[in-house]
């Protein structure tokens, strides 16, 4: 079950479950220096994402994450039954990206194609890419053809899904970034103000 916070209030709420990718054994991917493990790169930016979420008490939301800890396996089957048992209205997915062309850098932000209300989450965080990661970055359809492993995650949840790829551990420029102090930090904020304007999508 995820660790959640919930706020008594009147006002229509929605449930959003924060998804630190991998987990356990299963690491993601490493930048060549060895100093960026995916899993717990992307669980320290989402337990960080959920405490900047979780200070500022929104009415409209109840929030989740999925895992607290990354000695556990964290499945694609694992992650949607947590979101499943949740009653989540929308899954945010972490992770960063690696590719073998050494030029790809910056951050992906894939929402489910034909969903505006995941388009414009999408859109959103884009426009909020922090330390110059929008360069080279963007917001993209998750469709079939192009993107089937991103599809295969999001197409897998019942409810709004995207998927943050933060940056690419396989780009030296990214990894840079990334192991600056306030990066965890950056990364986070950048995601925020899409999650706190999700209720008022509809």
């Amino acid at each position: 079950m995820p660790n959640n916070t919930s706020y008594n209030t009147a006002m229509t709420q929605k449930r959003v479950l924060i998804v630190p990718g991998h987990g356990g054994k299963d690491k993601g991917c490493i930048s060549p220096c060895g100093r960026i493990v995916e899993a717990d790169y992307v669980l320290e930016v989402g337990k960080r994402l959920a405490d900047l979420v979780g200070k500022m008490e929104p009415p409209s939301l109840i929030l989740g994450i999925s895992r607290m800890t990354g000695d556990k396996p964290h499945k694609l089957s694992d992650r949607v039954k947590i979101a499943k048992d949740f009653n989540a209205h929308l899954v945010v997915c972490i992770h960063v990206d690696s590719s073998p062309a050494k030029s790809a850098k910056g951050q992906r932000v894939y929402h489910w194609p034909g969903n505006s209300r995941t388009e414009r989450l999408a859109r959103r965080i884009s426009r909020c890419s922090p330390m110059d990661l929008d360069d080279g970055g963007s917001w993209v359809s998750a469709s079939e053809r192009g993107y089937p492993r991103v599809s295969n995650v999001l197409g897998a949840y019942s409810c709004d899904a995207i998927l943050v790829e933060l940056a690419f551990a396989s780009h030296a420029g990214d990894v840079d970034k990334m192991l600056r102090g306030d990066a965890i930090d950056l990364l986070a904020l950048g995601i925020l103000p899409a999650i706190l304007e999700y209720p008022s999508y509809g």
